[in-house]
């Protein structure tokens, strides 16, 4: 799972219409327990499960997942919840919040992201090369090489 790219509300369409239970949330600190974030959460709803993703050891990786039995309390939760500082419990740290995707969803939406942001979409390939006097130099090509 992986966070969706920020869409400006005025250019939300089609995610408005979409609904969603599960939310990914981010900038936890190490200490958070599920339960405590669970209560935060609840606040906008009946909350279906809670996770804090954790390494091998046993650390907490600073993210996590809350989902929600209605989409509505989902959308009030995400709403209201992203960007908020919640005291020394985050050490000041300001909560993402943004609907969960699967990873090979958001894999693709950021190769797409990529694609269509990057200026070699061409085949032109802008390269730094140096000569043999030592000084660097641009220059367009299709392939990048020494």
């Amino acid at each position: 799972m992986c966070p969706s790219n920020f869409v400006k509300k005025s250019e939300r369409k089609a995610a408005e219409e979409e609904k969603f239970t599960n939310l990914y949330v981010k900038n936890l600190v190490d200490g958070m327990k599920e339960d405590l974030l669970e209560e935060i959460f609840s606040r906008y709803g009946k909350v279906f499960s809670v996770v804090i993703m954790k390494d091998g050891k046993g650390s907490s990786r600073c993210f996590g997942f809350v989902n929600f039995q209605s989409p509505d309390d989902a959308k009030k939760a995400l709403e209201a919840m992203n960007g908020v500082q919640l005291g020394t419990i985050f050490e000041g740290r300001f909560l993402y919040v943004a609907v969960a995707q699967r990873k090979e969803d958001c894999c693709k939406e950021l190769q797409n992201y990529y694609v269509q942001n990057t200026p070699i979409r061409s085949g032109i390939y802008s390269c730094i090369a140096h000569d043999r006097t030592g000084s660097y130099h641009t220059h367009a090509s299709e392939q990048c090489w020494d």
